[in-house]
């Protein structure tokens, strides 16, 4: 019991509501309790505010992600519908240039790339169009 001191030993007669406080090493059991509980506090409530803001941030995101998942999925039908009307007016017309060829393989890899899939039959048939310089 040597570590538990009187305070009037280091600290003179402290008296906290009628009572002799006891030390642990010079401090206040009191001091140590307030202690302690305020720091489980704050931490609880910084803790608490730290999961809030990455809550709030991880919403925003998740909207963004919605938003952005929206306008691929517009883009792929924007595009899909254009891959096809390229290429029913190429085959209409019978034959494809060169230049218009790179194009539209260019907006069908480009469909792909945002995850498109269902368009592998006008781009079959668009490759079996002859390739001509002068085909307008």
């Amino acid at each position: 019991m040597h570590g538990l001191k009187i305070c009037n030993q280091q600290l003179g007669k402290a008296l906290w509501n009628g009572c002799l406080s006891v030390c642990l090493g010079g401090i206040a059991v009191e001091n140590v309790i307030l202690t302690i509980v305020l720091a489980c506090l704050a931490s609880s409530g910084l803790a608490s505010v730290i999961v809030a803001v990455l809550n709030r941030r991880w919403s925003k995101k998740d909207k963004e992600d919605s938003r952005i998942e929206a306008l691929i999925d517009a883009q792929k039908v924007i595009m899909v519908d254009r891959i096809h009307w390229l290429a029913k007016e190429y085959i209409d017309r019978g034959c494809i240039s060169l230049s218009e060829k790179e194009q539209f393989m260019d907006y069908h890899k480009a469909y792909q790339g945002l995850g498109g899939e269902n368009c592998t039959v006008p781009v079959a048939e668009v490759n079996k169009l002859p390739v001509m310089d002068d085909c307008a």
